[in-house]
């Protein structure tokens, strides 16, 4: 089998389980083959023009659209198109091919080789500040809080909150949502203005030891009482939702991330959950963060990038103009006019870092990964901040289950929470 067959196969499985809100990219697709197969190139790289329009980002559709435009003599577009694929999908595998047999002489050719080189460099700034060996326990969220020091992890397997004292090193669990009738605990964070609430999604995700079909599209936020260890209030809405990442103002106002549909919640003065922002370049919503002032709010899209949302006016952007370089984007945090971000959609897995400008946007030349192609951060989720230092989960198991959804406990890694600090973030 040649390494192109090897790749067209790999990539045929990507395309064929990746979730998105319009199908019609996989006719494309499927029609661009076709094309090929018949010796068409033209319309081979007419119709996966059309699919990267219709689903921007792929790695599958970037990688037959420069071998369309190879086949077509448009080198300079087919480099293009590559070059802006190894912004986030670093693989050797994508020039290691068969493919682009008619290039591989070139400068140029030489040219993404050593970048490739240059993003898969193992580069280490994080520090593993705690670790625990809990076979089954899946966090995805955690929370910092500021009036008892102690952490909160969300848990997406059993559906808890774990409550971890640092000054003990004592992880012990502190709700289990199972017993309200929820599901799996995904974003967190601690009420800025009330020190006994907790704010926490909650969605129905197949990962969860309860899940059935029955529960599909179910989500929640939820204020939840610590003393009480209660739920004070739950908001849902009509329709199907997949409730993510969760921040807020400082005097309490709530904004939430739904990957399902997507769009921006909030919970409004009058305690209502209601959409808030909505785009049409957005596919996947994953983190949430505000700037300093709290003018605009910064989220993270899977596909596409990340955003800047105004919020008095509503006002959409792209971070940057390559925002490519942002695209598998979970967490996001912001503080001191620098965005981090972690990265665990891109190959290599990576952790970034942007310096804002006045205007709230991107600055692309400051663009960095302080960690980058790291063993030990395989899957870094969400985070929180603790005076200054961002503290992240680095090696959420995501990777660790079968195909029945149930967790491989014999494999499960030792979980790792890592600390960016702030002299690490300069």
């Amino acid at each position: 089998m040649t390494k192109s067959l090897k790749l067209l196969i790999f990539f045929a499985i990507t395309l064929q389980t990746v979730d998105s809100p319009a199908q019609s990219y996989i006719v494309f697709y499927n029609t661009a083959q076709e094309d090929l197969k018949k010796g068409d190139v033209q319309s081979f790289k007419m119709n996966m023009e059309k699919a990267d329009s219709a689903r921007p980002n792929h790695p599958v559709i970037m990688y037959n659209l420069a071998k369309g435009y190879m086949l077509n003599s448009e080198t300079e577009q087919a480099f293009k198109t590559l070059k802006v694929l190894l912004h986030f999908y670093a693989s050797p595998e994508i020039l290691d091919t068969t493919d682009f047999s008619s290039l591989k002489s070139s400068d140029a050719w030489k040219k993404l080789n050593e970048e490739v080189l240059d993003y898969r460099k193992i580069v280490k700034t994080s520090k593993v500040a705690f670790e625990f060996e809990e076979p089954g326990l899946h966090p995805e969220g955690i929370a910092y809080d500021h009036h008892t020091g102690d952490f909160y992890l969300t848990d997406i397997r059993e559906g808890l909150i774990y409550r971890f004292k640092k000054a003990e090193g004592n992880l012990e669990p502190f709700m289990d949502l199972k017993e309200f009738g929820f599901w799996s605990a995904m974003g967190i964070i601690a009420d800025p203005v009330y020190s006994d609430v907790l704010w926490v999604t909650t969605s129905a995700m197949p990962q969860f030891s309860g899940y059935t079909e029955e529960d599909k599209g179910k989500s929640a936020v939820l204020k939840i009482s610590k003393a009480g260890k209660k739920i004070l209030s739950s908001y849902t809405t009509d329709g199907e939702h997949t409730f993510g990442d969760i921040t807020t103002t400082e005097k309490g106002k709530i904004f939430i991330t739904d990957s399902q549909n997507p769009e921006v919640f909030t919970i409004d003065r009058n305690d209502v959950l209601n959409a808030a922002f909505r785009h049409d370049e957005w596919w996947n919503l994953q983190g949430l963060a505000l700037s300093d002032d709290e003018r605009f709010l910064y989220v993270s899209d899977y596909i596409t990038g990340v955003f800047r949302i105004e919020i008095n006016t509503g006002e959409i952007k792209p971070l940057i103009n390559e925002n490519e370089w942002l695209r598998g984007g979970d967490g996001i945090y912001q503080k001191g006019g620098k965005l981090i971000i972690l990265q665990n959609g891109t190959i290599p897995k990576r952790v970034a870092k942007i310096s804002l400008n006045e205007n709230g946007l991107g600055n692309s030349e400051t663009l960095v990964f302080p960690d980058q192609a790291r063993e030990d951060i395989n899957e870094p989720t969400l985070g929180t901040w603790v005076n200054g230092d961002l503290y992240y989960i680095g090696n959420s198991p995501w990777g660790y289950y079968g195909d029945d959804n149930k967790p491989k406990l014999d494999e499960w890694p030792k979980l790792k929470i890592f600390r960016l600090t702030k002299t690490g973030q300069n």
